[in-house]
């Protein structure tokens, strides 16, 4: 079942169509036609403000190594708490952004 988010965007002009995987391995797919808060509700339902690594792996679908090659490289921005990275939902809503951009160029 597919269910409509928005990935907030400065430019909704420029904004397309992308999909992104939730925790429970359903696709959604993301427009610009629907609120910011129901972006939250749908996918980051059942986690916690700011994620950690295995959290971020669950709702990307990818492992823990690519997580943490995304944080060493810069690709996805987080913040590091010791040695610790922790990844506010809002820092992988922009992630998932540049992405969907990047994979509708490419």
């Amino acid at each position: 079942m597919n269910q409509s988010i928005q990935i907030p965007a400065k430019n909704q002009s420029n904004m397309g169509a992308y999909h992104i995987k939730t925790a429970s391995d359903n696709v959604v797919s993301a427009t610009s036609s629907r609120s910011t808060h129901k972006s939250y509700d749908i996918v980051f339902r059942g986690y916690p403000d700011i994620l950690d690594v295995k959290q971020v792996g669950e709702l990307l679908g990818v492992s823990t190594k690519t997580v943490y090659s995304l944080l060493n490289e810069g690709t996805l921005d987080s913040l590091k708490v010791g040695r610790a990275f922790k990844i506010p939902k809002l820092y992988l809503l922009q992630y998932i952004k540049v992405m969907g951009h990047a994979q509708q160029q490419g």
